[in-house]
């Protein structure tokens, strides 16, 4: 400390500021510019310096200890440098240290000070994070995952293959939230990929152009922020963000004429719970392996979709009739799938195999632009009847064909 009515220049170091400490041949007394205090004991051990004057200064330790003006020059200097080799003995003595006024609180790397005169809690849940007016903190059942969406009625709910998606309408546009999971993603060159294919894919379903890219990150890991924009012109039909982490995909999009205000609340809220499932980390968790579910049920088969709706331009929902969709799992372990959708024909043929459970692993060796060369889809056969999952947002309901 130095006093603060030390009026001076500021590289000279006047009043509550950074000062030199001169040098044995510049002064004989360079503790004089620092004194500025009284010292008040408030124990035996230091009662000796009671009424001194001197100066407070903060040790490398973090104690404050008191200097007094009477300390001798060539100690003061010693206390000074970072790493002289001087030998200091008996430095309680010759610099006590100042007790603190009230109990010291302890500082924990992320978690800040406790409340004065409160212990800080070591256990139990964190205060949950409160959303603005008008909003609403929503959580996904997969990997902990929260964000703050417009509304106060509850989200329309759309189960995904791995994960789900949370959709709130309003006369301003369209907001919704995805997450999935999926090991796959951990492989190298995975998130780039799957998110350069979502940009292409959320393009062609609202029938619009691939805008303005840019990368951003959340904890640490990669995302892209992008738009959509008309097929003519330049006018944003969608604005989203993407993000992996670890095996999850996190997808956040605004369509229609959402405020920039609302869409930066509806980014920035992204959250992850500490309390995320422990699968995130392949090292605590190994993915699940068992016998197929479908094997023996697929092979030479041949299903066409029921009627279903996708999202369309401008905020509306594009009705899909019957058949738009067909399915062909061969004999010979190949598939076909031809669809007829308003935003145009679409073909994917290749090898498929069995996976665990309902999971049913796809190769593509033809396909659109945008299509992985692996992912992994999720089948339930009950009679004549199929549920597919984990090419979009929808799940699509079939019925066998002859």
């Amino acid at each position: 400390m130095v006093p603060s009515e030390g009026a001076g220049p500021w590289l000279a170091g006047g009043g509550s500021t950074v000062r030199g400490v001169a040098d044995k041949d510049e002064d004989d007394k360079p503790l004089a510019p620092f004194v500025c205090t009284t010292f008040k004991s408030r124990s035996d051990k230091t009662k000796q310096h009671e009424g001194k004057k001197g100066t407070l200064a903060v040790m490398g330790d973090g104690k404050v200890r008191f200097i007094p003006e009477t300390m001798s020059p060539d100690l003061f200097r010693a206390l000074c440098t970072i790493a002289g080799g001087e030998k200091i003995e008996k430095l309680d003595a010759e610099a006590p240290e100042v007790e603190a006024d009230t109990p010291v609180r302890e500082l924990k790397a992320g978690g800040g000070l406790p409340d004065k005169g409160k212990e800080a809690k070591k256990d139990g849940p964190k205060e949950e994070v409160k959303a603005p007016d008008g909003w609403q903190v929503v959580k996904s059942k997969t990997g902990g995952f929260s964000v703050f969406m417009p509304g106060t009625d509850k989200p329309a709910l759309v189960n995904n293959p791995g994960g789900e998606t949370y959709l709130t309408q309003s006369d301003k546009g369209r907001v919704a939230f995805t997450v999935t999971q999926s090991e796959e993603l951990r492989q190298a060159g995975a998130a780039e990929a799957a998110m350069t294919a979502i940009v292409q894919q959320t393009a062609e379903q609202v029938k619009g152009k691939a805008g303005p890219q840019s990368k951003v990150s959340f904890k640490g890991h990669a995302g892209k922020e992008f738009q959509i924009l008309a097929a003519e012109g330049n006018q944003v039909l969608l604005r989203g963000r993407l993000f992996v982490v670890g095996s999850y995909l996190i997808a956040l999009n605004c369509s229609g004429t959402i405020p920039n205000g609302d869409v930066s609340t509806f980014f920035g809220s992204l959250r992850q719970s500490e309390q995320a499932p422990a699968k995130d980390d392949p090292k605590k968790e190994e993915p699940k392996k068992g016998p197929s579910n479908n094997k023996g049920k697929l092979e030479g088969t041949k299903w066409s979709s029921k009627a279903f709706s996708i999202p369309g331009p401008n905020n509306t929902m594009v009705e899909v009739e019957a058949g738009m969709v067909t399915v062909e799992f061969k004999g010979d372990m190949s598939f076909t799938m031809d669809a007829t959708l308003p935003s145009g024909k679409d073909n994917i043929s290749g090898k498929y195999s069995f996976g665990p459970g309902d999971k049913v692993n796809l190769e593509p060796d033809k396909a659109s632009k945008g299509t992985p060369k692996k992912l992994t889809v999720e089948v339930a056969v009950k009679g004549d009847e199929m549920t597919l999952s984990g090419l979009g947002t929808t799940s699509l309901a079939f019925v066998r064909r002859q």
